[in-house]
């Protein structure tokens, strides 16, 4: 899933509109909605305030192999990624 995608899907499921975001990360409405259009992306600072403001990492947040649900039934988001991000605790680890 792109970053544009994940940003629009964390928004939406946090039901705050994009002038909602633009405001707790300080930018303009348009700024998300050309984020989210995949137009431009954000900076750095930008990025690791989206990842405060949505309670995900920043490797899950910029992999493009990290998909997030897309049916509301699933589970939300971010027990998903909580899990996925244990999943790659686990996998990383080395047995002695």
């Amino acid at each position: 899933m792109k970053l544009s995608e994940k940003i629009s899907f964390l928004r939406k499921e946090k039901g705050w509109s994009q002038e909602q975001l633009s405001s707790k990360l300080a930018v303009s409405r348009q700024a998300v909605y050309k984020w989210e259009a995949g137009i431009a992306f954000p900076e750095i600072d930008k990025l690791k305030k989206l990842c405060k403001v949505f309670n995900i990492s920043f490797n899950v947040l910029m992999d493009d192999e990290v998909s997030l649900p897309i049916n509301k039934e699933e589970d939300s988001a971010l027990e998903l990624i909580n899990e996925d991000e244990k999943n790659l605790v686990n996998t990383s680890e080395v047995p002695d």
